[in-house]
């Protein structure tokens, strides 16, 4: 008897269809039109995928992501920079980003969502 096969893992490669097909469709039933966000940073900050920041004259307060907006979306760009390939260029952008930290878990979680930016970044693109 074969063995089982096991479903291949999601590469996080926005050329990989299954990407594509993990993303868009949570931007598209979330959001509906792309194209009323002027630039993919404003999806970004729509997915909830980018930190707090506080400013008040010169002294600066950043935070934790801020997770308002879609969950959906946000969860789909996270997952999809977690299961890259190994020879991905988001993927080379995750170890750089982790090396130049200090590879530690806070690190890589840390890198894991800079990553889900730029696949939803890719996404505004591919949208619009």
């Amino acid at each position: 008897m074969p063995p089982a096969s096991r479903p291949r893992r999601l590469s996080g490669d926005p050329a990989d269809p299954r990407c594509r097909l993990a993303v868009r469709p949570g931007v598209r039933e979330r959001d509906g039109d792309v194209t009323r966000f002027r630039s993919p940073a404003q999806l970004a900050s729509w997915a909830g995928l980018t930190p707090k920041h506080h400013e008040s004259d010169t002294t600066v307060h950043r935070g934790p992501l801020t997770k308002q907006g879609s969950r959906l979306v946000r969860w789909a760009a996270v997952e999809a920079a977690q299961r890259q390939a190994s020879r991905t260029k988001l993927r080379a952008d995750s170890v750089r980003i982790a090396a130049h930290h200090g590879d530690k878990a806070c690190v890589r979680k840390i890198a894991r969502v800079a990553v889900a930016r730029k696949i939803v970044t890719l996404v505004y693109f591919g949208l619009t």
